[in-house]
């Protein structure tokens, strides 16, 4: 196969205006761990204890899996995504395991899993994750294990990738994932690519097509990171969409030795800092949008440290595995890239970072505010602004969370469960204003740390802009208009936020009511206990620490209520332990308000706040 790919890599060249790369030498293995790298792996995970402990752990799940046998082919609510990604994870755990030990019991699991795999029917096409998961674990195990494979048993499984994993992307009715700009399009490109470039030889024209197609598909939702690295589908499927773009990234890199082979703009690669700001001082993720439990170590964040050099990142990454172990990441199904692209970071020094204060100012706007980047108590606001429109975006633009001494006291609930409410018939894949997707509690603005208008929701099609944002060495604070998500209720509505270096927090809106009597409900959620002190303020109290709510200066009529944070249907997530904190308050027709609400830790004095709007 030698210099097989030199024409291929001449024409990328100009389409992509990017300098031609020869290959020389294509052996197997050649995805993401080449042949012979074993060896700097080897000797640079007992550089430190984090890449040490991943690597025993992923052994020792891979001794495990020697125990199990390969599953059946399972399609449940429409998917095969959890029978692709079990292959995907075993497969891709017994083959480093065979390349790190040379112990053969692992191959032949993995062989034993792929021929199984081999076998179906199918890879289930008509939901093409599905198929880009499979692919890319028998791209790997097929890569990694060749040497240990028969001539019958590399035809049987490259006939596989071929026909039920390649040849499907070609037909026009599986093809959405090629025009989205969502991880749709990074996981199934990053699957044919990987099943491209791993049975070349045998269909060097159906993988020059694919190869080509992936190279201009995958530049959709790259340049949506652009410039300021916010993935617009929140933190939760950053670490899905954004890792397997950086396994399409890195097999180009090590097979060509240039991953710029496509557009990597510098959006992108700040995209590893945006991730990290997503995260609380206590290393609770900010779950805006579909997200879920969200583990700050990813083999992801592994790529950008090892790219980047930047000590800041390591800094995270060592404090995360201090806090939580290695137990999460070694979970991981792609777990073995952050052992091989942490093997190539090459100062494992740290350093903190100067910036407190993190805004993503364009797509679906994010900001985050800190008093520390090394206290694991100190105080934390966060903001989401941006559009519901955003794929897998709820309704919950102009919220925020708040985190200090190490408790989330202004929560967001994250996602609910797809596969229940699909089989409720909800229609949560339609993002239209009428959706019965907003009535999903979870969803909707109701449950969310923001304003609710009149009762209504909030409108799809708008996006909110921050506007400005100031850091000074007492206060950080950023200034958004909400008004795009409010259209047609009020005239104007905007919204700043402020932290202080004692903790202390500061959410004020300034709302302009049109030619109407206008209702408004400040909203909070919470896991605390709530008690009501008076008209202007609320107790909270949490792990035996408390903060209050005080409205600053008093509005007269509003006034405090909480109540559960339960939602209308029994089918949903019932949300227990959380309390829905409102203010209520009307607005006359033509008429502005002010609604100033500290956040005030305990044993701090009200902050001297000074209107931001």
């Amino acid at each position: 196969m030698k210099r097989i790919f030199i024409a291929l890599i001449a024409l990328a060249a100009i389409a992509l205006n990017v300098m031609a790369v020869s290959v020389e030498d294509t052996q197997h293995p050649r995805l993401l761990m080449q042949k012979g790298e074993e060896t700097q792996v080897k000797a640079n995970i007992n550089k430190t204890a984090i890449l040490l402990s991943l690597h025993n752990a992923i052994i020792q799940k891979a001794n495990g899996i020697l125990k199990s046998t390969p599953q059946e082919r399972k399609v449940v609510g429409g998917r095969m995504l959890d029978c692709s990604r079990d292959y995907l994870k075993k497969i891709f755990f017994t083959s480093y395991a065979y390349r790190m030990t040379g112990k053969a019991e692992y191959a032949q699991w993995a062989k034993n899993a792929m021929l199984k795999a081999a076998a179906f029917e199918d890879w289930h096409p008509s939901h093409f994750l599905d198929v880009g998961e499979m692919t890319t674990g028998m791209a790997i195990g097929y890569d990694w294990l060749y040497e240990t494979l028969s001539n019958k048993e590399r035809k049987t499984i490259t006939l596989a990738i071929l026909t039920k994993g390649l040849e499907p992307s070609l037909d026009t009715k599986n093809q959405n994932f090629l025009i989205s700009d969502i991880n749709w399009n990074q996981v199934c490109n990053a699957g044919m690519l990987l099943g491209a470039m791993a049975i070349w030889e045998t269909s060097p024209k159906t993988c020059e097509a694919i190869y080509n197609r992936s190279l201009q598909s995958i530049q959709l939702p790259m340049d949506k990171y652009e410039p300021d690295g916010v993935y617009g589908e929140g933190v939760g499927y950053w670490e899905y969409g954004t890792l397997f773009n950086v396994v399409f990234l890195a097999a180009l890199d090590d097979l060509f030795g240039n991953y710029q082979s496509v557009n990597v703009g510098e959006g992108f690669m700040k995209t590893g800092d945006f991730y990290l700001s997503m995260f609380s001082p206590s290393l609770n993720a900010f779950k805006y949008s579909d997200a879920g439990t969200v583990n700050c170590l990813t083999p992801a964040i592994f790529w950008f440290c090892s790219k980047s050099g930047s000590k800041t990142i390591w800094n995270v990454i060592n404090k995360a595995y201090k806090k939580q172990g290695i137990g999460t990441l070694s979970d991981d199904r792609l777990a073995p890239l952050a052992a091989i692209w942490g093997s190539k970071i090459k100062d494992f020094t740290i350093d903190l970072p100067t910036q407190r204060l993190y805004k993503g100012a364009t797509g679906n706007s994010v900001a985050s505010m800190r008093t520390s980047w090394n206290d694991d108590k100190a105080a934390f606001l966060a903001i989401k602004l941006g559009s519901p429109s955003y794929n897998h975006g709820h309704m919950d633009v102009g919220s925020f969370v708040y985190e200090w001494n190490g408790i989330e006291w202004a929560c967001d609930l994250g996602m609910d469960d797809y596969a229940i409410l699909e089989q409720q018939k909800v229609s949560i894949w339609n993002r239209e204003q009428s959706s019965g997707r907003w009535n999903v509690y979870r969803f909707g603005n109701k449950s969310h740390n923001t304003l609710t208008i009149d009762g209504q929701q909030q409108i799809v099609a708008g996006n909110a802009r921050l506007e400005s944002s100031i850091e000074t060495e007492t206060q950080q604070s950023v200034i958004s208009d909400l008004t795009p998500v409010y259209n047609g209720e009020v005239s104007s509505a905007r919204r700043a936020y402020t932290l202080y270096n004692n903790g202390t927090a500061v959410v004020e809106d300034l709302i302009k009511s049109d030619n109407k009597k206008t209702s408004v409900v400040w909203t909070m959620v919470t896991k605390a206990t709530v008690n009501k002190e008076n008209n202007s303020t609320i107790k909270l109290t949490q792990n035996g620490k408390s903060i209050r709510l005080k409205v600053s200066p008093v509005i007269k009529g509003a006034r405090w209520s909480f109540r559960n944070a339960t939602p209308s249907t029994s089918y949903e997530n019932q949300n227990k332990g959380y309390t829905e904190i409102h203010l209520s308050l009307n607005i006359n027709r033509n008429s502005s308000q002010r609604i100033i609400v500290q956040i005030v830790p305990e044993n701090n004095q009200d902050a001297k706040y000074e209107s931001q709007l």
